[in-house]
């Protein structure tokens, strides 16, 4: 997989999901690719608390979770203050995948939503096909 260049080292990277080995898988992913370590939320609730106390370049959401799920957490995230002034991209990511979850999600304020597993040269892919990422942050 092609690594980032060394100016990826403010990156905050999200990753919300309540089940421990997809988030670890996407954490690993996330090292590689970017050459820094994700934040970890278990559920929408604790996502968006995390997005109150500070500011996520890249947010990878989980769907179906307890407590909030990931169409909720997103519409809340991208309603504050820091995130209107400067939307992140958040990514829904489920296994339960269909075309009007991925129109919910982009209501939500998600750019996409995306099929679990989530191999690497799909993550490539999403960061390259988002402008915004892809020249701030890939070498």
């Amino acid at each position: 997989m092609k690594r980032v260049n060394s100016s990826s080292s403010a990156l905050r990277v999200l990753v919300v999901d309540d089940n421990a080995i997809n988030r670890d898988i996407l954490g690993i992913l996330i090292e590689d690719f970017f050459s820094v370590i994700p934040e970890f939320a278990a559920n929408g609730v604790l996502a968006l608390e995390c997005a109150r106390a500070r500011y996520y370049d890249l947010i990878l959401m989980d769907i179906f979770m307890p407590e909030m799920n990931g169409v909720e957490a997103a519409e809340k995230i991208s309603a504050l203050p820091a995130y209107v002034a400067a939307p992140s991209i958040i990514v829904g990511l489920t296994a339960d995948y269909s075309l009007s979850l991925q129109q919910e999600c982009i209501r939500a304020g998600m750019v996409a939503c995306y099929s679990k597993p989530f191999d690497t040269d799909s993550l490539r892919d999403l960061l390259t096909h988002y402008d915004a990422l892809a020249s701030k942050f890939v070498s």
